[in-house]
Parts: structure tokens; C-alpha cells; sequence
């Protein structure tokens, strides 16, 4: 998968694309930016941009096509209460400890594959691969963002 040279990578383009994605999907709403800053800081990355973008102005998401992505919605995993949305922090507190610090799951197919971003690979823009890992799927670059990850899995064009 080779990335067009002339793609545009600022925040309304990527909105744009977000946007036209998730079209009918469910999500708890936007973000601030000192929440996404805290969440970083406590999991001791950046998020790739596009994935800022979406928390910005989703939050967290269910696709159309039933792909949950973890964001910083409403509720934790500590809460009385089981929440709707998943945390991306609270699923990486849980698998990080056994895994490489630099992939970030955030999402999965509902079986037997996780969703990563590998924060160690980190391009001009910003944005870094979406690795698939599961049963005989180790490491296997997807997407090259995630706004190309959720573009993806809406239109069912994920390869794993």
C-alpha cells in the first residue's frame, strides 16, 4: 500500500474523510484537547493525527459495518457501571503490560484480531501504521493511518 505523494493531511481534510466514514455510525461525541493531552501523557505517546481528529470529534466510535474503536468517551472501565464506549486507555493498561510499548490497540473484528497503531513508525505527517495482530497474523501493516483504517473497514476492505 503505497500512500499518495499529493494527499492532503491537514485537520478539515481529514474531517472531511472521518466524516463521510462513519457517516451513520454511533459515537459519544468530542473531546478536549487537554483530555486527549492526559491521555497521551499517561500511556507515554502521541496519537497519530488522524486519530486526534476522530477523538476532537467523535470521541470513540461503533462503524457501520460493527468495528468498535476504543477512544475517550464517557466511563471507565472502573466505573460501576460497565460503559458503552470503550477506553483506549483502559485496553491498553490491560494488554500493554505484555506487549510492545509502541503499539496502541484500538480496535479488534470481534474474534481473534487486535488493531494497533505503531507509534514507532511515525511519518512526516504525523501518522504512523495500523498493524493487525491475531492468530497467524503477526505485525501485518493494514493501513497506513487510521482515517485509511476507518475508510477501510466501513467500505469492508480490511485485509488481515
Amino acid at each position: 500500500m503505497v500512500r499518495p505523494q499529493n494527499m492532503t493531511w491537514d485537520e478539515p481534510h481529514i474531517l472531511d474523510r472521518l466524516r463521510t466514514a462513519i457517516g451513520a455510525g454511533k459515537h459519544p461525541g468530542p473531546v478536549a484537547d487537554a483530555d486527549i493531552a492526559v491521555a497521551e501523557e499517561s500511556m507515554g505517546v502521541r496519537f497519530p493525527t488522524s486519530y486526534r481528529v476522530f477523538l476532537r470529534h467523535f470521541g470513540a466510535a461503533w462503524l457501520p459495518d460493527s468495528f468498535e474503536i476504543a477512544g475517550l468517551g464517557p466511563g471507565r472501565c472502573t466505573d460501576p457501571v460497565m460503559p458503552l464506549w470503550v477506553h483506549v486507555v483502559d485496553i491498553n493498561a490491560r494488554t500493554r503490560r505484555t506487549s510492545r510499548a509502541e503499539f496502541i490497540q484500538f480496535s479488534g473484528n470481534g474474534s481473534d484480531c487486535r488493531f494497533y497503531f505503531d507509534t514507532g513508525s511515525v511519518d512526516a505527517n504525523g501518522e504512523c501504521p495500523v498493524v493487525a495482530f491475531g492468530r497467524g497474523r503477526d505485525n501485518i501493516i493494514i493501513a497506513h493511518s487510521f482515517v485509511e483504517f476507518v475508510e477501510r473497514a466501513v467500505a469492508g476492505r480490511l485485509v488481515y
